[in-house]
């Protein structure tokens, strides 16, 4: 199992684990801010398109914006 499959199933069972503590923690106080939530654990292969999307829109970020100079 994944690090990420162990996570879903901790967070969809209410579980706990040592070194998911904070991590878990964290999820939930974020969740009870929203009306409706609910984790999936889909495998990376399965999704592609929205793992390359994350990947530029973090690269993104991270670049320096172009600026123009008159």
């Amino acid at each position: 199992n994944s690090d990420s499959k162990n996570l879903i199933l901790l967070l969809k069972t209410q579980g706990q684990d040592v070194a998911l503590r904070g991590v878990l923690h964290d999820i939930h106080v974020l969740s009870r801010s929203l009306a409706s939530i609910s984790f999936t654990f889909i495998p990376r292969l399965l999704n592609v398109q929205a793992d390359s999307l994350a990947k530029a829109a973090l690269s993104s970020m991270s670049s320096p914006a172009f600026v123009a100079v008159d």
